[in-house]
C-alpha cells in the first residue's frame, strides 16, 4: 500500500511514497509527465540521497479523489537512520502547468534494534 502520511521509515524498509497533486488541479486535468523525483537530506548525513530514489516512477490515480493520472508513485528505500530527508516530485501537466510536491521523510532505528 503506498505510504502517504509523514512517520518514520526504518532502514530496512522499501516502500511506496504517493505525491497527490489532485488537490491543486482543475477538473480534467491530469499529469502528463515526472519531469523528476529527487531525494535530499535536510538534517542529518547521507553521501548519496539520490540512492534512496528507487527504479522510475509510476503516474497513478489519486488517494484521495480516485481521479486518474493525478498522482505519482515511487518506491523509496535503504534509508540511513537519523537522516531526515526531503522528497519532491515535478510533474508537467495537461494544462501546461509545472508542479512540484515535497515532504519529509525521517528514517529511525525501530526501537529494540
Amino acid at each position: 500500500m503506498p505510504r502517504t502520511s509523514r512517520t518514520p521509515i526504518d532502514p530496512q524498509e522499501q516502500e511506496l511514497i504517493t505525491f497527490d497533486f489532485a488537490p491543486g488541479l482543475s477538473s480534467g486535468v491530469i499529469v502528463n509527465r515526472v519531469v523528476a523525483v529527487s531525494c535530499a537530506v535536510v538534517s542529518g548525513t547521507d553521501p548519496n540521497p539520490q540512492s534512496r530514489v528507487l527504479g522510475p516512477p509510476s503516474i497513478v490515480a489519486s488517494p484521495t479523489t480516485g481521479a486518474a493520472k493525478v498522482a505519482v508513485e515511487q518506491l523509496v528505500g535503504n534509508m540511513l537512520a537519523g537522516v531526515l530527508y526531503q522528497l519532491q516530485a515535478v510533474v508537467s501537466c495537461s494544462d501546461n502547468q509545472q508542479l512540484s510536491l515535497r515532504w519529509n521523510l525521517p528514517c529511525s532505528q525501530p526501537p529494540g534494534t
